[in-house]
């Protein structure tokens, strides 16, 4: 089954993260998930399939890294949803991604599918 026919999602938690909310920890999440009544397996476009978030305007990109590949995700029983969390923080120099206050358009990635930007906007 083509990967189109999948439903892809992003989402952040808090909506608007801050480091006055959490100590600045927030979540993007992207979740996919097979529609159809019935098991589905993805017909990829690409040969390392992951789940992956982009940021802009910095052209950040993440990747669960742990997927990349495994042959597992191209199989979605009826209704099911796979779905990755990305842990970040705001302004964190010593963490792998320092996510610093302003206006962000966020995406969510599986293969060839993509996300409607997200708004996101992360507090000073």
């Amino acid at each position: 089954m083509p990967v189109e026919s999948l439903r892809i999602a992003i989402a952040s938690y808090p909506a608007e993260p801050s480091p006055a909310v959490d100590d600045g920890f927030f979540q993007i999440t992207v979740s996919v998930t097979n529609p159809a009544p019935h098991a589905v397996i993805a017909d990829f476009r690409s040969r390392n399939p992951a789940i992956a978030v982009s940021l802009a305007p910095d052209d950040l990109r993440l990747t669960a890294d742990h997927e990349i590949g495994d042959p597992r995700t191209a199989l979605f029983r009826s209704g099911e949803r796979k779905q990755y969390v990305f842990d970040l923080r705001v302004t964190d120099p010593a963490g792998r991604v320092d996510i610093k206050p302003g206006a962000y358009r966020v995406r969510g990635h599986f293969d060839a599918l993509s996300t409607a930007p997200l708004a996101l906007e992360v507090r000073p």
